[in-house]
């Protein structure tokens, strides 16, 4: 699915801001990711576990550094400085391997 898509755009995009804004605040960053995941598992199914491992890695990282267990100095196992983006090389194995 891409952006121009119909489906996209007369299905996805109206019941994710539907969604998105008829639930409590609390929610709609969940709203978010879900949809996210569903978006990008769509165009490239694959990809999704890479997306969520990233997800699962870089979440962790961040709460580590919010309950001042690590100073912002430190290194944070499993994160880059760059953030998700230093994870792209692995999308381009995993693209690029012989299967």
């Amino acid at each position: 699915m891409v952006f121009p898509d119909p489906h996209f755009l007369f299905f996805f995009l109206p019941g994710l801001l539907a969604a998105y804004y008829l639930l409590p605040r609390t929610w709609r960053n969940t709203v978010l990711l879900l949809a996210s995941l569903a978006f990008y598992a769509a165009g490239g199914g694959a990809l999704v576990i890479l997306l969520l491992i990233s997800i699962v890695v870089d979440y962790v990282a961040g709460r580590i550094v919010a309950r001042g267990r690590i100073s912002d100095k430190d290194e944070v196992p499993g994160s880059s400085p760059g953030g998700p983006t230093d994870k792209l090389p692995a999308y381009r194995v995993f693209l690029f391997t012989p299967r």
